[in-house]
């Protein structure tokens, strides 16, 4: 695992995870099963862009830890740069495409905008996510 990859983990998927844990449970605890089956769905399209990240691993590697290992200093010691980069900028660009639909439900599911204004504020925070995450770990 190459920093980047790492930075990326730590700073971008690990928050969204808790976040996703704690909406789940709180959709849970408030009997919102719609919402809660919308956050394990989040929840598991955030696991595969994890797995993205590191291609060449399998499911038992990646569920071992993936910032440790043998597998983990292979993994860095065999990615080039180029292809780290790629990695980083397909899962930043599949971060903001989650961030866009929570925002395009949490905008007409829980407070009330009519579709025809949530889905394009969805989409701009899509684009806008999406092109912050690209800018800030420098991929293309």
């Amino acid at each position: 695992m190459t920093a980047s990859t790492k930075t990326f983990e730590r700073a971008v998927l690990r928050p969204l995870h808790v976040l996703l844990i704690a909406a789940a449970l709180v959709f849970l605890f408030r009997a919102m099963w719609l919402w809660l089956a919308g956050s394990v769905v989040a929840f598991f399209y955030l696991g595969s862009i994890g797995a993205t990240l590191h291609p060449r691993r399998s499911a038992s590697e990646l569920a071992s830890g993936p910032v440790e290992g043998r597998s983990a200093k292979e993994e860095e010691r065999d990615s080039t740069p180029e292809e780290v980069r790629m990695l980083v900028g397909n899962a930043a660009t599949r971060v903001g495409i989650l961030i866009g639909f929570i925002a395009a439900f949490l905008l007409c599911g829980l407070l009330g905008w009519r579709w025809y204004f949530g889905i394009p504020a969805g989409l701009f925070c899509t684009v806008v996510s999406g092109g912050i995450l690209k800018f800030l770990y420098r991929t293309t």
